[in-house]
Formats: structure tokens, C-alpha cells, sequence
């Protein structure tokens, strides 16, 4: 009998213990990140998450659209909110959710309650302003009235945020967007209630160079404002001469062909420059050879439109050959990692197609067996490689590419 009692007492102490394991795993599987009534700014905030790489999932509590992140963290929320803030999808229809569980409070209006709802706040967003671009640190100081939750007070929510940065990030930028972070996760918060001060850490002349020289890069590939990076580049120029220039030139030929493709859309040859200003490797922000322009993938696209205006546009197929090549890369500071085989594929068979249409040469016969050897075909590569007839005039081809030769590939030390 006692035995009986025993077992019986295991086994539900067993399944109380899965029932809560089995809360926790569900409950910490996926995190929200915003919440809002509108369906079409839910689609908005899933596609633009999904798009940024983040598994979601979507549901709907009552009428409010919940998007969440699948199988993450805290600090993942962090950066998909930023994400958010940054590409204007966090509208006065939106909800942020500020890793803080806001609503544990909300029952209670005793001031200690409400100090550690703030101390709680402030820890989470000083943590979350830190992944902004140009925020080196932040410290938030947000004050809750006791009654808010309850009745409309005089008093509003307020917030004092401290901001370490240097002098050459946007400023209003980095102003508007940790206005947009705390409205949109901090109840009863407004935008007129958040106070932005700005403190400076001590930059020389590569730092700001280099800053401008970032904030150029961001206006290009986020805003997609070529004049705004344009101004950026100049003002690096001037603090390193000759440094960008060659930067300064690819931005202003960009904008003039963006100009000349707007008033004559169907001019092939147009879209075939514009991508060869793209299809180029950017080797280092102070190289004067290099190309703030290098953007693998809008290379591709202008490549392919070239070809659907003109398909007997034979020289594309090369160039969509070198594209394919050199995009899909993961990149790290020594390395490049994880490339997806299709590329590999996508540039043999357009490397395959330029010497069908216009014949082959040396040149093209080395990256073909390049390209054959990154995907494993040794016996392809081989054969492109017995073509070249002069192989010290290819030898140094694509020196950014993974090449045959084994011994090209040295471990990294551990440290």
C-alpha cells in the first residue's frame, strides 16, 4: 500500500514537473515583439522581420495582431525592435514589446511597485538603445506616475535618455528613433515627453572620417538617399583627402544614371552600366580604389532587366557570371563563409552561356573552373582549366575568390 502511495506520489510529482517544463519550453520558445489592431501593419512587421533573416509566427489575441520571433532571446528582440524603428514600420498603431512584463504592475499603485517597473524599464531600453547604429551607450531615466494605469493624471510619463555618441552620426536620426523605441513599449509615453541628451566621446580625424564614411553606406543601402551619402562622403573627404575619392565618383555617376534611367526606362545599355558600377568588390573604406557602390545582388537585378529589354545583350552573361560569384557570402574579417551553392551554379551556367554566344578565352575558362571547383567538380574544373592557354595571365584572377589550390586555405590560429 505504501509503495502504491509512493509510485503514485512519483508519478505525479513527474507530471507536474512536465506540465511546468512544458509551460516554460512554450512560454520561452517564442518571444513578441509587436502587437497592433491593424492586419496590414501586422503583414508589414512579419515580412519585414522574416525579411532580416528571423523565423516568425503570427497570432491573433482578441484584435490585436501579435508577431513574435521563433526560438530566441531577449537580445534578438532588442535588435528586430531597432530593425523596426529604423525601417519606419513602428506607427501610433503599434506596440513594442519591452522585454519588460509591464503588465505585472499595472494592478498595484504602491510606489515601490512602481520604482521597480521603472528601474526595470531603464535597464531594459538603456540595454536596447545600445544596438542603434551611432550609440556607443545609453542611459534612460523614466518616470511613472503612481496613477497612471488607472485614471488620467495630470502628471504624464516622462523620460530623460543620455546618449554617448561622437559628432558625425546623424544626430536627428538617432534622436527620432529612440523617440519611436520608448512611445511605442512605455505606456502613457509621448514623443513630446522624452528629452534626448547628447553626450560626445572624443573623436580624431580617422574616427570621424570613418564615421562619415558609415553613415554613407547607411544612406545608400538603407535609405537608398544617394545624395545623402553623397554629402557624408564629402564631408570624409575633407578630413582625408583623396581618400574617398573614388567614392565620391561612383555616388555621383549612381545618381546620374538613376537620373538618365528615369527618363529613358527601356535603354538596355543604361541598366548594363548601373550594374557594372555595382559589380565590383569594395575592398576597403580607405582604399582609393575602392566602391561604396559594390552591391553583388542590385548588380544581378540591372544585369537581368538589361537582358529582358534586350535578350541578344550576349556581354551581360559574363558579368551575371562574376555577380553570382562574388554574392551569397557571409563575411567575416578573414574569411568568407556559408555561400550558397545555387550561386555557384547560377554562375557557371552564365559563364557557360557567354562562351556559347561570344567564345571563350582565358579569362573565362579560369573562372569557370574556379566556380566548377568551389561546387565540387573537379573533373569540370580540370577540363576549363586545360583550355587556358596562357595560365600566368589569369593567375592572379579574383584574388577575393576561393582558388583550387589547397595550400590557398590556412587555418586560422586559436588565440
Amino acid at each position: 500500500m505504501k509503495k502504491n502511495i509512493l509510485i503514485s506520489l512519483a508519478i505525479l510529482a513527474f507530471g507536474i514537473g512536465m506540465f511546468l517544463l512544458g509551460n516554460y519550453i512554450a512560454a520561452t520558445n517564442y518571444k513578441i515583439v509587436a502587437t497592433t489592431d491593424n492586419p496590414q501593419k501586422a503583414n508589414e512587421i512579419q515580412e519585414a522581420l522574416t525579411r532580416f533573416g528571423r523565423p516568425t509566427i503570427r497570432y491573433v489575441d482578441g484584435s490585436r495582431n501579435m508577431i513574435a520571433i521563433f526560438g530566441t532571446n531577449k537580445n534578438n528582440v532588442d535588435y528586430a525592435a531597432v530593425e523596426l524603428a529604423e525601417a519606419n514600420l513602428i506607427t501610433d498603431d503599434v506596440g513594442i514589446n519591452p522585454n519588460v512584463d509591464v503588465y505585472m504592475y499595472i494592478t498595484s499603485t504602491k510606489p515601490k511597485k512602481i520604482q521597480k517597473l521603472e528601474n526595470m524599464l531603464n535597464r531594459a531600453f538603456s540595454k536596447r538603445l545600445s544596438h542603434v547604429d551611432g550609440i556607443y551607450s545609453a542611459k534612460t531615466n523614466i518616470h511613472i506616475p503612481e496613477a497612471t494605469f488607472f485614471i488620467n493624471e495630470l502628471d504624464p510619463t516622462i523620460a530623460d535618455v543620455t546618449i554617448n555618441t561622437n559628432r558625425a552620426f546623424d544626430l536627428e536620426r538617432i534622436s527620432n528613433t529612440t523617440k519611436t523605441l520608448l512611445e511605442a513599449s512605455v505606456p502613457g509615453l509621448s514623443k513630446e515627453n522624452i528629452k534626448i541628451n547628447f553626450e560626445y566621446e572624443e573623436c580624431d580625424t580617422d574616427c570621424l572620417a570613418r564615421t562619415y564614411y558609415g553613415q554613407a553606406k547607411r544612406a545608400i543601402f538603407m535609405d537608398k538617399d544617394y545624395d545623402k551619402a553623397l554629402k557624408n562622403l564629402e564631408k570624409a573627404d575633407e578630413l582625408k583627402p583623396q581618400t574617398y575619392s573614388n567614392s565620391i565618383n561612383s555616388i555621383k555617376k549612381l545618381i546620374e544614371l538613376n537620373k538618365k534611367i528615369a527618363q529613358n526606362p527601356k535603354n538596355y545599355k543604361l541598366y548594363i552600366e548601373r550594374g557594372d558600377l555595382k559589380n565590383i568588390d569594395e575592398i576597403s573604406m580607405f582604399a582609393s580604389n575602392s566602391s561604396i557602390t559594390s552591391d553583388y545582388d542590385l548588380a544581378i537585378e540591372d544585369y537581368k532587366k538589361a537582358l529582358e529589354l534586350n535578350p541578344k545583350a550576349y556581354e551581360v552573361y559574363e558579368k551575371l557570371g562574376d555577380a553570382y560569384s562574388n554574392t551569397g557570402w557571409r563575411r567575416c574579417d578573414t574569411c568568407k563563409l556559408e555561400r550558397d551553392i545555387y550561386d555557384e551554379q547560377h554562375a557557371i551556367d552564365y559563364y557557360e552561356k557567354s562562351i556559347k554566344y561570344l567564345g571563350g578565352n582565358d579569362l573565362i575558362y579560369k573562372k569557370l573552373g574556379d566556380r566548377y571547383m568551389a561546387a565540387k567538380d573537379k573533373k569540370k574544373a580540370n577540363e576549363y582549366y586545360a583550355k587556358i592557354k596562357n595560365p600566368q595571365s589569369v593567375e592572379n584572377l579574383n584574388p577575393s575568390v576561393p582558388k583550387p589550390d589547397k595550400s590557398w586555405f590556412k587555418p586560422l590560429k586559436r588565440l
